[in-house]
């Protein structure tokens, strides 16, 4: 679009006005008639040539609009360099982050055994930030393998930014193991056998028979005619057991409590780097740190761009007394816990509950009588 001028002129004698610019020659467009004025459209280059005529009939001309690229593009005449300088940081970030890797995804395993494969694989160099065009797959997995008990296989498989980190865990019964799926069932403590469920194996024990931890209740092997069949035992031995929990709660404890107000800090987080965004806070001597990070998503995947928000809580010790009777509540409150953890997968058949109070605190003795499964699978190893 060429650069135009929508003008208007007022007073004077606008009839010989326009009959000066028709013999001078000026382009003008889109005349229209107005209450004593009148306003036209002239190229922007022609502009400057209506002040003769003006001057000579007394006219007074404003411009009411400028058109064109030319005066969008006139207010960044002056910054010119900072744009050129802008546009090459822009090209040369996009060149270097565009090289390194954006994501990293695990698969196949999870939980803690995950945390660590990545952490083994980020020394080797897979790991948010570090470029992808050095690095080498194959050699990446064989040193994980060395590294990692858990995993049998692993492969870098790299996709534009994102880093894909398959895994699969070792497992004796997995078709790609070199060695023999062998498994015993074993007692996992003392007991009296109730009765045996043995879907594969050979059952060692039967009903009626008290076993101790440790005793083989099922084998893996199987005697056939051709000779022993070597695979997993499986199955249930439901036996009945006897548990001891206690629960300790001293009349004086030494508890961490809060203390002031909690401070929160501020990063950017940007790859691998972290640019804080608040004042640095000097830490107290015991404190809990609470993280929170934001990050930016693009179809379910993070980008290595947030922010990483923490809140320090300072603590001090204070010394808490307890009556006999609070020290007692707070030992059957712990030993209820106690209990819905390690018994949770057992029957309790009987209950019984000492307590013993001295001057240092409660004492809480419980002696149940279970009935639970007891066989514990063990693999075996036989190397071909």
């Amino acid at each position: 679009m060429s650069a135009a001028v929508l003008w208007k002129a007022e007073g004077g004698m606008l009839p010989a006005f326009l009959n000066q610019l028709r013999e001078a020659d000026v382009p003008v467009s889109n005349v229209r008639p107005g209450n004593n004025c009148i306003t036209a459209v002239t190229p922007a280059a022609d502009y400057h040539r209506l002040r003769p005529a003006a001057r000579r009939t007394g006219t007074r001309v404003r411009i009411r609009r400028k058109r064109g690229l030319a005066f969008r593009l006139q207010p960044l005449r002056g910054r010119a360099v900072g744009l050129l300088t802008g546009c090459v940081a822009a090209a040369c970030l996009l060149l270097f982050f565009s090289s390194r890797i954006w994501v990293v995804i695990p698969s196949g395993l999870e939980g803690k055994a995950a945390e660590k494969a990545l952490a083994t694989v980020a020394e080797l160099g897979v790991a948010v930030g570090q470029p992808y065009a050095t690095l080498h797959p194959k050699e990446i997995s064989l040193q994980a393998l060395q590294r990692l008990n858990s995993v049998i296989a692993l492969t870098v498989n790299l996709d534009g930014c994102i880093a894909h980190v398959d895994m699969v865990p070792d497992n004796t019964s997995h078709p790609l193991a070199n060695e023999t799926a062998l498994s015993n069932l074993v007692a996992a403590r003392d007991g009296l056998i109730l009765r045996t469920e043995i879907r594969q194996g050979t059952r060692m024990v039967k009903a009626g028979e008290g076993v101790t931890a440790g005793t083989l209740l099922a084998s893996g092997a199987t005697e056939t005619n051709f000779g022993p069949l070597l695979g997993r035992a499986e199955g249930v031995v439901m036996a009945r057991t006897s548990r001891t929990l206690t629960a300790d709660i001293p009349l004086q404890q030494q508890q961490w409590r809060p203390s002031g107000e909690p401070t929160v800090t501020t990063a950017l987080s940007f790859f691998s780097l972290s640019l804080p965004l608040s004042a640095p806070v000097s830490l107290p001597d015991a404190y809990t740190r609470q993280r929170d990070d934001d990050f930016l998503t693009v179809d379910g995947l993070p980008l290595p761009v947030g922010i990483c928000r923490q809140q320090i809580t300072p603590l001090k010790a204070v010394t808490v007394t307890h009556s006999p009777e609070e020290a007692e509540a707070l030992a059957h409150r712990l030993l209820t816990l106690r209990e819905q953890t390690e018994l949770a997968d057992a029957v309790i058949k009987d209950r019984t509950v000492s307590v013993q109070h001295t001057d240092e605190g409660c004492y809480l003795t419980a002696v149940y009588t279970c009935v639970e499964n007891i066989a514990v699978e063990v693999p075996v190893t036989v190397i071909n």
